[in-house]
């Protein structure tokens, strides 16, 4: 695919001519951390940006969203009216392409075969996703494809004073104007290659199917979630985590909510029975899906490495360590970097 090469100033002008049509967020630095925020078409991330606290998800399929509204009529049917779809165009510049690629995940669960999700199918279809792959990644991070396009309209490599970008989709090959700018020489590509990326071998080379169904009823679980508090951070800041609930409130409307595996009454049934009673079941559960259950039915890990489970633990139970000890049948390890 072609690549072109483009200063700050260019990327700048071409950002705001896509203002014109779409709404474009960007990391935006709120106290310490970055979210994605409306784009002040001024400034561009600066070398303090590595990621944002909240995944991207949260822009496609909502942590609290309305469904549907009813009111109830004495004598009569419930009068129900179902939310709007979402309309807006949007762009989605500075993603990384690990966050990039949750997104092609969470197009597995949405926009699969048996369902399609029409709230999430129309912010899909309406949004452009340019990506922006890291100078140097957190040390929490452990993607395995740090160069990856997957899920991306657009990619964008950060070159000192200039830009290297890769249109990929159709759709990102239509919003670019490519015949405003020179293709970049295969010497300049060659540069990406100097970026220091962290990669996790030990995990990313592992295939931990087979080990997972051997040992679903190892006393391991029940080690492990001696360290976890069943907060659902990790659920809530993971990209591919997508789990929900579905509420009436008492303003008559349907909404849906995040939820988590991590927490007690995610699994309760209306008689009281929870087949997941204690945290070793939730914990275990949390780890089976994301490397048996969703590989069974997708072919792929639910995990992108974005380390932000690992970072934000409030009692540093790491992922990296829980996976190494697993692939090696129980022993215990410390997280080598």
């Amino acid at each position: 695919m072609a690549k072109y090469l483009l200063t700050k100033k260019d990327l700048l002008i071409w950002l705001k001519k896509l203002q014109q049509e779409y709404e474009v967020l960007a990391p935006v630095k709120e106290k310490k951390v970055y979210n994605f925020g409306h784009w002040d078409g001024k400034s561009l991330p600066d070398k303090s940006y590595q990621n944002t606290l909240k995944p991207p998800k949260d822009l496609f399929f909502p942590q609290h969203e309305i469904l549907l509204k009813y009111k109830k009529v004495k004598g009569q049917r419930p009068i129900i009216k179902a939310a709007d779809l979402p309309e807006e165009k949007r762009v989605i510049f500075g993603i990384r392409p690990c966050d990039a690629k949750s997104l092609s995940l969470l197009d597995k669960v949405f926009l699969g075969e048996e369902y399609q999700d029409p709230f999430y199918q129309a912010r899909r279809l309406n949004t452009l996703i340019i990506s922006l792959v890291c100078r140097e990644p957190k040390e929490s991070c452990f993607c395995t494809q740090p160069f990856s396009v997957e899920g991306s309209d657009i990619v964008l490599f950060e070159l000192n004073d200039k830009y290297l970008v890769e249109p990929i989709s159709e759709k990102g090959k239509n919003c670019f104007p490519s015949a405003s700018y020179c293709e970049a020489d295969f010497h300049i590509i060659d540069k990406i290659k100097e970026i220091k990326i962290n990669t996790y071998e030990e995990i990313a080379s592992a295939d931990l199917t087979e080990k997972l169904d051997l040992i679903f009823d190892s006393p391991i679980w029940k080690e492990l979630q001696e360290k976890c508090i069943n907060c659902g951070v990790c659920s809530f800041l993971c990209p591919t985590c997508h789990c929900f609930d579905i509420t009436d409130n008492q303003q008559g409307s349907k909404v849906r909510n995040w939820d988590s595996c991590m927490f007690s009454g995610f699994t309760k049934q209306a008689s009281g029975h929870n087949p997941r009673p204690s945290g070793t079941e939730r914990l275990r559960q949390r780890v089976m899906h994301k490397f048996k259950y969703f590989p069974d039915k997708y072919g792929v890990v639910a995990c992108v490495g974005c380390g932000r489970c690992v970072e934000k633990c409030p009692v540093n139970l790491d992922i990296r360590q829980v996976l190494l000890q697993i692939k090696n049948g129980g022993e215990k390890l410390e997280c080598r970097m």
